[in-house]
């Protein structure tokens, strides 16, 4: 294996990792983007991966609900949606 194609596989590797840890542990993926003061509102409220992938798709006022209901100040919603969208973009890009 050559050295591009053992840094594209690290990468690939690395993208899947932080994604299982998004899909399957919220929590966890929260406290490594300093936002772990959420991690029990979260579980209250049922948000989970698949939850924060649909985000993109939410309407003004659902997400100003999701915000209300999960007490969270505009900055980090903003560094929330700002980490989602640097995974997704780490997933897309990948050749």
């Amino acid at each position: 294996m050559c050295m591009i194609e053992r840094a594209c596989y690290l990468k690939v590797l690395n993208i899947y990792l932080r994604l299982s840890i998004l899909f399957q542990d919220v929590g966890l993926w929260l406290e490594e983007i300093n936002l772990g003061s959420y991690r029990q509102v979260f579980e209250e409220n049922g948000v989970n991966g698949e939850y924060l992938e649909s985000l993109s798709m939410f309407t003004t006022e659902q997400i100003l609900r999701f915000i209300r209901r999960c007490h969270m100040k505009w900055g980090d919603f903003i560094t929330l949606c700002k980490e989602l969208r640097r995974i997704k973009g780490l997933y897309i890009s990948v050749p």
